[in-house]
């Protein structure tokens, strides 16, 4: 299986966040939680990627915006689009991305927070995945054993859910690294 591609600015964040090509999770479904959050007024806008070892340009930049019940995800310069739904569960928030026309339905869930003008994301951890799947607590495909290959999460949304909430979610997702400042409004 290979990795969906990210926008540019997602990739540098993610990267960033410690999502290293092949060292991934994504899931087959989504986190719904509690009552899902329509339009998080909070993660609504234009952010610009951080990276500092690179000059910010304009192909950092990547906008939610909202389209009827989600967001739809872009990044500047860049043909893929994610459709992107979010959720409260357990008091974190949590994103589910799949690529619009993309080759597979499987989609990348990360926690967020945002920071005054700050996104900060945590996604998947496969280390900590892979440790669950092999005592059996999490269902997965993938080599658990092989660190170089994404795993896919096939844990049913509210089997998920229900470990999310009876275990430290910051096991699953670790503490959120800085992603993206947001842009000022014209």
């Amino acid at each position: 299986m290979t990795r969906a591609p990210l926008a540019r600015s997602l990739a540098i964040a993610l990267a960033a966040a410690g999502w290293v090509l092949g060292c991934y999770v994504v899931s087959t479904h989504p986190i719904r939680g509690e009552a899902p959050i329509a339009l998080d007024p909070a993660l609504a806008g234009t952010w610009r990627a951080f990276d500092d070892d690179l000059e910010s340009t304009e192909q950092d930049l990547f906008t939610f915006a909202s389209h009827g019940d989600h967001y739809v995800l872009t990044g500047a310069g860049d043909d893929e689009v994610y459709d992107v739904t979010t959720a409260r569960l357990g008091g974190h928030r949590y994103a589910n991305a799949v690529e619009v026309g993309g080759e597979s339905a499987a989609l990348f869930v990360f926690r967020y927070r945002v920071d005054g003008g700050e996104l900060r994301i945590a996604p998947l951890d496969r280390d900590a995945v892979a440790r669950y799947a092999a005592r059996g607590e999490l269902a997965v495909k993938g080599d658990v054993a092989d660190s170089a290959r994404p795993l896919v999460l096939t844990s049913s949304g509210v089997a998920l859910e229900k470990f999310l909430l009876a275990h430290d979610p910051l096991e699953l997702f670790p503490e959120p690294s800085r992603f993206a400042s947001r842009v000022a409004e014209k």
